[in-house]
């Protein structure tokens, strides 16, 4: 979303809510000059093993960003929409272990989570490692939808990757929507999120302006045509958690020391709780 409008509803700090816009039209005329990527790359790019460098940007800078890779790469489509919906349940124990695991800067660290992509109903719960060299692995099954609790099943399957995951609940949700490209020529997998919020009961913390660039390819690398591309926009890497973000966004008494940097960016972009409504003004529904 490029624009948001103030609404006379108070947040919890007294700050007015925000109305969650549509994608600006720059944005989506961006998108729409991108080729479709051709059958086939999607499973040549899935990378379930990578490497993985966030960037967070202006969605200003967004179409300009698409512009400098269209000769590159390729957008995914899905039932002909090039901009996906997603949403994403995250799980943690009691003592929030996921959550600390990564404030604490562990090499080797794990979430859990279950990904909805609302255009393709279709349902997967994921578990990512993160290795001590940096690598990002994932798993996956697929599960019938994704508001049923978790099964016996799936609980023996986490506990059998991770032996410290007992006891899990669903500790935040978090929705956005996604422009996912394809390298034509190189390995890789790229992902723009846009429209980004977190939900934690009755509260909705959008993060304004802000766009979440994802990079994944199969070995590290400090060069490729996004990359590129990024860096000549002036952005650089960044550590980023969309669940300790929003985690902390949410819940004032999680520390927050290590996401300082991440949190006054989101910030100065116009991040701050929201009131969610579609194109006719109607509330979304969690």
């Amino acid at each position: 979303m490029d624009q948001e409008s103030p609404s006379s509803a108070a947040g919890r700090d007294g700050s007015p809510t925000v109305d969650v816009g549509a994608i600006s039209e720059c944005v989506l005329d961006a998108v729409a000059q991108l080729c479709e990527a051709p059958p086939g790359l999607l499973e040549q790019r899935l990378l379930q093993k990578r490497f993985e460098s966030k960037y967070v940007v202006p969605v200003r800078h967004i179409p300009e960003l698409l512009d400098r890779v269209s000769q590159t790469h390729a957008v995914l489509t899905a039932d002909g929409e090039r901009i996906a919906r997603y949403r994403t349940d995250y799980f943690d124990t009691p003592d929030r272990r996921s959550f600390h695991d990564h404030r604490r800067g562990r090499p080797r660290r794990s979430k859990v989570r279950i990904r909805t992509y609302l255009d393709r109903d279709l349902t997967m719960l994921e578990i990512k490692h993160r290795s001590g060299n940096g690598q990002t692995i994932k798993h996956r099954v697929e599960r019938a939808d994704g508001r049923t609790p978790l099964t016996e099943e799936e609980r023996a399957w986490i506990l059998g990757e991770l032996p410290w995951a007992r006891q899990l609940d669903v500790s935040l949700q978090s929705k956005f929507q996604r422009v996912t490209l394809l390298g034509i020529d190189d390995i890789d997998r790229s992902t723009v999120d846009l429209a980004v919020r977190f939900r934690e009961g009755d509260i909705v913390y959008g993060l304004g302006e802000t766009a979440i660039v994802e990079v994944k390819t199969p070995r590290w690398r400090q060069h490729g045509p996004l990359v590129d591309a990024l860096h000549a926009l002036g952005h650089r890497p960044r550590s980023f958690s969309k669940y300790c973000v929003g985690s902390v966004l949410l819940e004032d008494n999680l520390p927050d020391i290590r996401f300082r940097q991440q949190l006054n960016r989101v910030r100065a972009l116009g991040a701050g709780e929201v009131h969610e409504t579609d194109a006719a003004g109607a509330p979304l529904a969690g």
